[in-house]
């Protein structure tokens, strides 16, 4: 990355970025201008997800690639720093038996969750792993044979109160022959044992043209946000007495001319709410690859972070606007405990036709500034990622752990 490395202490805000297979630390300085790189460390294959631990020192990352048969599927638990988050070991290593996409703990550390599937010859599941007091994976729970499940697994996330666990299944579009897959929100009831029972499945249209990447929960626990991948939708569900409402509530596209997918195809990414639970963040990115070719489209896609306020007494999300990453296919984003800064890993980048690089567009990181309160984003500036380690695949904002009970944490990015 083009940044300063392993230079003095700055106070500021640590952030991760994974880069292949290796899990980067880096410290933001207050006012963003600095980026400073701590310490990189090696993990066995590329990595897909990390979430922190409410209760210890420890991230837990999810490393694979669905379309390299010889990567290693696994989950690894990195002990921190206890005062700065900065990786100081791979405590212990838990193989997978398909690729990873998503992974999360309740709320008091107890119980780990991962979400697999995707790539060639990767089965679709989920899986749960009691934690020992230590924060190390204790044994593998397993499942009924005859759990619900859904098509592609995108994210799995327990809800506030610990008693249910949500997966996002995005399903499929048509494509070369084949039929939609439909997609699916499927909730879960979490035993005190570790195993999930059956509960609800929320599938608006018999989830024909539903695609749910994340959800995220508002502070007020009873308001579900979900990014809705390829209609770029931003849709609010209610949750009470432990039932989704089976149609959101509302439901409002995340770009600023929706006649743009004509021209370039748009996906929506990651969601964050902000800490107040008056903001709401969505990221766009413009899915640039030209058909037939590996280049990208520059300048027809969307690749933005879009800002929602929330009614606050119906939850119902307004649109302010979008802030451009300078990036493209901005995949997760992050904000950080101040709420006061936001940073989004673009992973791919552009080459221009021909010989020439003028105008080419690598990888990089955007950090943005939040102001008032979280209604604005400003572009501070971007960091090019050398692509000697690999793409910014992920990042997220560490977070100093609060104890047992503190609510789980998933360091404000998403994949």
């Amino acid at each position: 990355m083009s940044m300063t490395t392993h230079s003095e202490h700055h106070p500021g805000s640590g952030i991760y970025v994974s880069a292949g297979p290796w899990l980067t630390f880096l410290e933001l300085s207050l006012d963003g201008a600095r980026l400073c790189e701590q310490s990189a460390l090696h993990l066995p294959s590329k990595v897909q997800y990390a979430w922190q631990s409410p209760v210890h020192p420890i991230l837990y990352v999810v490393t694979g690639d669905g379309y390299d048969p010889d990567a290693d599927s696994c989950i690894c638990v990195v002990n921190l720093k206890a005062e700065s988050g900065n990786p100081t070991e791979i405590a212990q290593v838990v193989r997978l038996s398909s690729r990873p996409i998503h992974t999360s703990t309740d709320a008091r550390g107890r119980w780990l969750f991962v979400a697999s599937g995707g790539g060639n010859n990767c089965p679709n599941r989920i899986d749960v792993y009691k934690i020992g007091a230590d924060g190390k994976i204790l044994e593998h729970v397993p499942q009924s044979a005859t759990l619900g499940t859904g098509i592609l697994p995108h994210q799995i996330l327990a809800a506030p109160d610990g008693k249910y666990v949500f997966v996002c299944y995005r399903g499929n579009a048509p494509q070369d022959g084949y039929d939609e897959e439909p997609g699916s929100i499927v909730i879960y009831r979490l035993g005190a044992d570790g195993r999930l029972a059956d509960h609800q499945t929320v599938a608006p249209g018999n989830g024909i043209g539903f695609r749910p990447r994340h959800i995220e929960f508002h502070p007020n626990g009873r308001w579900v946000y979900a990014a809705i991948e390829e209609q770029n939708l931003l849709q609010m569900y209610e949750w009470t007495g432990g039932r989704l409402s089976h149609s959101p509530l509302f439901s409002v596209s995340t770009l600023t001319q929706d006649d743009r997918k004509a021209a370039c195809p748009q996906v929506a990414g990651a969601i964050h709410i902000h800490p107040s639970g008056r903001y709401v963040y969505v990221s766009n990115r413009g899915n640039v690859y030209r058909k037939g070719s590996n280049r990208l489209i520059q300048g027809m896609g969307e690749n933005s972070i879009a800002i929602f306020s929330i009614d606050q007494e119906t939850g119902e999300p307004y649109w302010i606007g979008n802030v451009s990453t300078q990036s493209f296919h901005p995949r997760t984003f992050s904000v950080n405990d101040q709420a006061n800064m936001l940073v989004a890993a673009g992973v791919l980048g552009y080459e221009p036709a021909g010989d020439s690089r003028e105008g080419a567009v690598p990888p990089r990181l955007s950090i943005l500034a939040i102001a008032g309160g979280g209604h604005s984003l400003n572009l501070l500036r971007t960091v090019d990622v050398d692509m000697a380690r690999g793409a910014p695949f992920w990042c997220g904002f560490w977070r100093k752990p609060m104890g047992a009970g503190a609510p789980a944490r998933s360091l404000k990015d998403v994949s």
